[in-house]
């Protein structure tokens, strides 16, 4: 989305260098500012350089534009004032440049290009570029922004496309092909191997199947991508539909505070409530991958309220076999709580494993009962 809006913004700048088109500018500047603080650098930019044409217009637009984005603006001077804001590592360059590389591959090489395109051809688009990735590197120098997530360079993109279609010749419509050949099979293969995983069995499709209309269902699966790397992807999330409103859950009488993962981010899907996490039990991990379990309170207290409320809890663990000892931190944090026997021929067996194993572990479920 912020791609989106940063593509806009260059577009209805240059329109209205021309002298048409300020209105969709100032609004487009007001959705890219509400959605990233990056789009409000941006739209920021740009005004600079329409502020260097005409003055007048550059500063009614930008009255309406900071008006708008007051409650915003207010957000962000709370947050520089909150150490919690700098708590990432700061500037790593082999780290910057390892991700990227990870990330992006060859296409790199369109840093040359387009740096030429911006020395000889568009000094204006190149001096927003450059100011950009001055303001990238200053959020990680601060330690706002975090050198291993790659997201943020992602608004780079408008500028590298406009500066290389800039040069004349062949070869814009060459890497444009490029392009294509490589993004097209790409996404042809991910979508394919979402499929092939969606028809399955896990055991999330045995829980929708059998958990009451009103129940609660608590995923639980290890991070095995990197921080916010949006190349991951989850079949079992693929079970709830995007398209769906979801509405967030904060428990009886907003019991929590929802941007705090122990919690799991509990959205209603249809009138049962689903959260998801990482893990639901806080510790440490020491040599030989032995896990030391100190507490999971949040996890109990939200099955309680769960409980109390007459739902019944329906735990899934999938997709954890790298990590360490997930099986034993989840039954150590139900420990609390009454499990249903979900295993006739073995009853110490509280959980049930469902599915085949393709390298990441054998999926279980269990269920949390009132009573307990």
């Amino acid at each position: 989305m912020l791609v989106f809006w940063v593509a806009l913004i260059l577009w209805t700048s240059e329109r209205v260098l021309k002298g048409r088109g300020v209105k969709s500018f100032v609004a487009v500047g007001i959705l890219a500012g509400w959605t990233h603080l990056l789009g409000a650098v941006i739209f920021g930019v740009a005004l600079v350089r329409v502020f260097l044409r005409d003055r007048r217009l550059a500063l009614r637009a930008g009255a309406v534009w900071a008006v708008c984005l007051a409650p915003v603006a207010w957000r962000v001077m709370q947050l520089v004032g909150d150490g919690g804001t700098y708590g990432q590592t700061g500037l790593d360059w082999g780290q910057v440049a390892a991700g990227i590389h990870q990330k992006a591959g060859w296409w790199v090489v369109l840093v040359l290009p387009a740096g030429f395109a911006g020395v000889r051809l568009k000094q204006a688009l190149g001096g927003m570029a450059l100011a950009l990735l001055c303001g990238i590197l200053a959020l990680i120098s601060l330690g706002i922004a975090a050198p291993h997530q790659q997201p943020y360079w992602l608004v780079l993109g408008p500028f590298v496309a406009l500066l290389v279609a800039s040069i004349r010749g062949p070869l814009p419509w060459v890497l444009a092909g490029a392009g294509l050949l490589t993004v097209g099979p790409d996404l042809l293969s991910r979508s394919h191997q979402l499929r092939s995983e969606i028809t399955r069995e896990r055991a999330v499709d045995r829980v929708l199947e059998e958990a009451g209309a009103a129940d609660a269902l608590w995923l639980v699966s290890p991070a095995l991508e990197p921080d916010d790397d949006k190349r991951a992807t989850s079949d079992v999330l693929w079970r709830f539909s995007p398209f769906s409103s979801a509405p967030s859950w904060r428990g009886p009488d907003n019991s929590f505070d929802f941007a705090d993962p122990r919690y799991g981010h509990p959205r209603e899907f249809g009138g049962r409530i689903v959260h998801s996490s990482v893990d639901v039990v806080q510790g440490r991990i020491e040599e030989g991958c032995q896990r030391i379990f100190e507490e999971a309170d949040a996890f109990r207290k939200a099955v309680g309220w769960h409980l109390d409320a007459g739902r019944n809890v329906w735990v899934v663990l999938y997709d954890h076999g790298p990590a360490c000892d997930m099986m034993g931190g989840l039954k150590w944090a139900m420990e609390p709580f009454s499990l249903r026997d979900l295993s006739p021929e073995d009853p110490s067996q509280s959980c049930r494993p469902i599915g085949e194993d393709r390298g990441l572990g054998r999926d279980w479920y269990c269920v949390i009962e009132g009573g307990g």
